[in-house]
């Protein structure tokens, strides 16, 4: 092994991208860390108020200021990835 892979490794363990922050490559590098990295709500209260957030991204109408608040500040994948947690197994409140 080259020092460069050696050091490329070391730096794709500690969860960092080698490239340049900003860059094209940098944004792909760590698009690919978190792909298999799928979000899911921890609670049932939470699943719900994610589904309210997704409806918002979705065209309807926010039911309070505090979820038009959290849709604004969230992309939209990642409301669906909380969003469409099942139910069963999870507890009403964290």
């Amino acid at each position: 092994m080259r020092l460069h892979e050696v050091t490329e490794k070391i730096v794709q363990q500690e969860g960092k991208s080698p490239h340049p922050k900003g860059s094209k490559k940098y944004k792909a590098h760590m698009a690919a860390m978190h792909a298999g990295m799928a979000e899911e709500a921890k609670s049932k209260a939470q699943q719900r108020f994610m589904g309210m957030v997704h409806a918002v991204h979705k065209g309807e109408k926010p039911a309070s200021p505090e979820i038009a608040k959290v849709a604004k500040g969230m992309k939209k994948k990642d409301a669906d990835d909380f969003a469409s947690t099942k139910h069963k197994g999870l507890p009403n409140h964290v």
